[in-house]
């Protein structure tokens, strides 16, 4: 087995990163061989140092020819673990597998164990490790992944980010943008949006709740809780913050699932 990583939006390079991903794979160091998917993880000028400033969409490309050269390359079976921005490329090469798209040198199939996302932007609704959760990825949906493969969506109910309300407005801040591209990319005051929306919303006196529940959905993203040590967001606490009904935290939760099932 070889662990992939797929790190998010501007997170140093390496399997062993002090991101979510590296907070997952070091768990497997002695276990299996690791690998980080080689792309530049930026949204614009949100990246790590040394980094190109692409797109997101330009971005999910470069992640997923990666992806593919690399399962390509090797005979091992490949397992997946992804956070925020590597959760969209984790989707899109997921995809072209299942749909033949893409396929080893030799015309067979693609072999992958599990997926691991943490707050994937393109997480389905019903798709989580955490019972309740009605909303879905805030960038997208996913079309069919390969069978038999896990999927183990890891995603805090009030992250914003991988949990969205259907109709929330904060799916619309950004005209002919993606709202998790606005937001990573810091291309939009998504407050300012939001408010722009409730007045020209005519139905917004009859929901103020959407409106609401959008606002602290972006406050939670933008703002460090300070009752928490260390100081971090609804996006950013799955290293230091435990899974719901655990002593460990997600990161951890996640990893030993993954261990207890492979």
């Amino acid at each position: 087995m070889i662990l992939v990583t797929i790190r998010g939006t501007a997170n140093q390079r390496g399997a062993l990163n002090g991101a979510m991903t590296g907070h997952v794979a070091r768990h497997f160091q002695n276990k299996w061989d690791l690998y980080d998917i080689s792309y530049s993880a930026s949204i614009g000028n949100i990246r790590a140092a040394g980094e190109l400033p692409l797109s997101l969409d330009d971005s999910v490309t470069q992640a997923v020819a990666d992806l593919v050269r690399f399962v390509q390359s090797t005979n091992d079976v490949v397992g997946l673990v992804s956070y925020s921005l590597g959760g969209i490329a984790a989707m899109r090469f997921l995809e072209g597998v299942a749909s033949g798209k893409y396929r080893n040198r030799d015309g067979s199939r693609m072999e992958i164990a599990f997926h691991v996302g943490i707050a994937n932007p393109s997480r389905n609704r019903g798709d989580s490790a955490v019972s309740g959760l009605k909303g879905s990825g805030l960038h997208s949906s996913h079309g069919p992944l390969p069978a038999g493969m896990l999927n183990l969506e890891v995603c805090n109910p009030h992250d914003i980010i991988g949990n969205a309300d259907e109709y929330s407005p904060a799916r619309h801040i950004a005209r002919g943008l993606s709202p998790f591209a606005a937001l990573e990319g810091k291309a939009a005051d998504p407050f300012k949006s939001v408010d722009a929306l409730r007045k020209a919303d005519w139905l917004a006196r009859i929901r103020p709740g959407r409106y609401t529940e959008a606002l602290i959905g972006l406050a939670g993203y933008a703002f460090p809780n300070p009752a928490r040590t260390p100081r971090t967001t609804e996006h950013t606490l799955y290293a230091t913050e435990r899974f719901p009904g655990s002593t460990l935290t997600w990161t951890d939760w996640a990893a030993a699932e993954i261990d207890r099932r492979f």
